[in-house]
């Protein structure tokens, strides 16, 4: 009986290794609420170093409106602060982090990104200005004729996602929502979306509201661009890895943004997952070995 529970265990123990094995492992991963222990309510978080991405905030368009990047208490979606940018359409205003040329691997057969954020778009919003709020990871400009892992805009009401555009030197603009279909104005839209760095497509995308969520992977995939991330001429691996949250240099609007969120996830090469399994076949065939020899003593 003694052995049997030997056995029981090195066999338990094989599994745990190989469920430990594939575990998705973070790749890298930039996460940030704005909270107090790195931000300051009501200062700027322009020129502050972001823990997770080891990177200072900068001024995207460097016109000295820091002042009005700020982190906040006024509208937290999480926790106690978040940011909030305001803009009286007298410039553009940028919140721009770079993650470093490396953050992301994009070799063959890399993990997936996944980019979440929650933002809301105050009451005071222009009308008609088009393009009010703009979040970019990629190029750190807004020429769509550059290459982003992604682009989503509020547009007049719309929530516009950027994907390649026909000609695949440019970008276009795929609508896929109302923002108030999702929550009333000043309330939080949740962005979720996955892509493939190796096919560069956009493999899930999900908005959650106050008044509904929706996802719209298959909507996306459907689009003309069969769902291929926004202008991919760039050679793998040459997007830059600048998180970008933008307002226009003629809307008005407060935007407040908070749980950002973005990683990369690997999985195990199949060759090492082959020996782990011959490892947990190797211990299953002794433990009937020795309870074979048991039954027949």
């Amino acid at each position: 009986m003694q052995n049997t529970s030997r056995y029981i265990l090195t066999i338990r123990s094989a599994i745990f290794v190989v469920a430990a094995f594939f575990t998705p492992v973070i790749h890298a991963q930039f996460a940030t609420g704005f909270e107090t222990s790195t931000y300051t309510a009501g200062s700027t978080i322009i020129g502050i170093t972001e823990p997770t991405a080891s990177a200072k905030w900068e001024d995207g368009f460097n016109n000295s409106s820091s002042a009005v990047i700020i982190a906040s208490i006024a509208n937290p979606y999480s926790g106690s602060q978040h940011l909030r940018i305001t803009n009286d359409a007298s410039t553009a205003r940028s919140a721009t982090l770079n993650l470093g040329s490396s953050f992301f691997d994009t070799t063959a057969g890399a993990g997936d990104i996944t980019i979440a954020f929650a933002f809301a778009v105050g009451a005071d919003v222009s009308a008609g200005t088009g393009g009010q709020a703009q979040f970019y990871l990629g190029t750190k400009n807004t020429d769509f004729a550059n290459p982003y892992w992604f682009g989503l805009l509020y547009n007049d009401g719309k929530i516009d996602l950027r994907v390649n555009g026909s000609t695949g030197i440019s970008s276009a603009a795929f609508t896929i929502g109302q923002y108030t279909d999702f929550s009333a104005l000043g309330g939080y839209v949740r962005c979720e979306i996955v892509i493939d760095p190796t096919t560069q497509k956009y493999k899930s995308v999900k908005l959650f509201g106050t008044l509904a969520d929706a996802d719209l992977t298959s909507i996306v995939q459907s689009s003309a661009s069969g769902g291929t991330i926004p202008h991919i001429a760039a050679p793998s691996g040459a997007i830059p890895n600048y998180f970008s949250v933008i307002t226009g240099s003629n809307d008005t609007l407060t935007l407040d943004v908070d749980a950002i969120s973005i990683s990369q996830t690997s999985i195990p090469e199949p060759a090492s997952s082959a020996v782990l399994f011959a490892v947990l076949a190797t211990s299953g065939m002794f433990f009937l070995r020795h309870s074979r020899t048991r039954v027949r003593s």
